[in-house]
């Protein structure tokens, strides 16, 4: 989750809290499951409450600490410390409940848990959910259970189906059907693409139109090529003249491009609506092959 996914997701979006489990130097399987359940559960506290500070603080320090989000790899402490600082002023725009979980001993001072969850973004045509696994990779430092890995994958949407709210609608080049996403108040966040995989046909591209209300607002999301050929892409934002004119060939002005790549992050894009704009993932050059892509994006107003 990252931060999604994610994110949206979102989002994903998002006085410092430690974990409250201390533990002996060499713990039994027995005094081992309540402390590790008790750090997760902090952890996914922290995370509801978008208190970015405790739930870095959760991580360690050691240079090898790394986190995992939906092919996504994040490096080293620092970098954790950025990617969670989105979950500032997130509290209550989003949820994440857990399933039962998994603790297996790795050894004196290590320990790995394993959990189901679903993530609840808040959204003004309602609740969307997404479901997902997680695992948590800890080991004893000074007493404390600290993260040294963390490993989140998330499947799409329940009935998410191309073409509906949030989703991307599979088009030609010139002039394809979409479905907006409903504009949403000024708190946001809002869904663009909740992180479907669709296939790009030959010569085509995806379309993900959305609604900005008044103000200015972050886009972030992440795109990954899965499939065909060299599973490269192209993406870029457009408002909805520009887009008209990119679709007819014509000449644009860009928000945002990703060049040619196979995983692209979004991210420093402010947005000023009212307005209607297009998240554009394109397949335009091949002629012979078509891309399958995995799109997560959202809007923070």
């Amino acid at each position: 989750m990252n931060r999604a996914t994610l994110a949206y997701i979102a989002t994903a979006a998002f006085a410092i809290l430690a974990p409250r489990t201390t533990v002996a130097q060499v713990a039994t399987s027995a005094t081992l499951r309540p402390a590790i359940l008790q750090a997760v559960r902090d952890y996914i506290d922290a995370q509801n409450k978008a208190d970015a500070a405790s739930v870095v603080e959760m991580y360690s320090r050691e240079p090898g600490t790394t986190s995992v989000g939906d092919g996504e790899i994040t490096r080293g402490w620092d970098a954790i410390r950025s990617a969670f600082d989105q979950l500032i002023g997130a509290q209550g725009r989003y949820r994440i409940d857990i399933g039962s979980t998994d603790v297996t001993p790795l050894g004196p001072g290590h320990a790995l848990a394993l959990t189901t969850y679903t993530l609840t973004l808040n959204t003004a045509a309602g609740e969307t959910q997404m479901r997902g696994a997680m695992t948590l990779v800890f080991h004893s430092e000074q007493g404390q259970w600290k993260i040294v890995h963390d490993h989140t994958s998330t499947k799409a949407a329940e009935g998410a189906t191309p073409g509906g709210a949030g989703q991307a609608s599979v088009a030609p080049p010139v002039a394809p059907p979409v479905q907006p996403v409903a504009p949403a108040a000024a708190i946001g966040p809002i869904m663009i693409a909740n992180g479907s995989a669709y296939e790009i046909k030959t010569s085509g591209h995806l379309d993900y139109k959305f609604e900005l209300p008044a103000g200015v607002c972050a886009v972030t999301g992440r795109i990954t090529g899965v499939s065909g050929g060299n599973r490269d892409f192209e993406a870029f934002i457009f408002d909805e003249d520009n887009y008209r004119n990119w679709a007819a060939g014509g000449q644009t002005r860009l928000y945002w491009q990703s060049g040619r790549v196979v995983v692209s992050t979004i991210s420093g894009v402010n947005l000023a609506g009212p307005a209607t704009f297009h998240l554009v993932v394109s397949n335009v050059w091949s002629l012979l092959t078509p891309k399958t892509v995995q799109v997560q994006a959202m809007a923070q107003c």
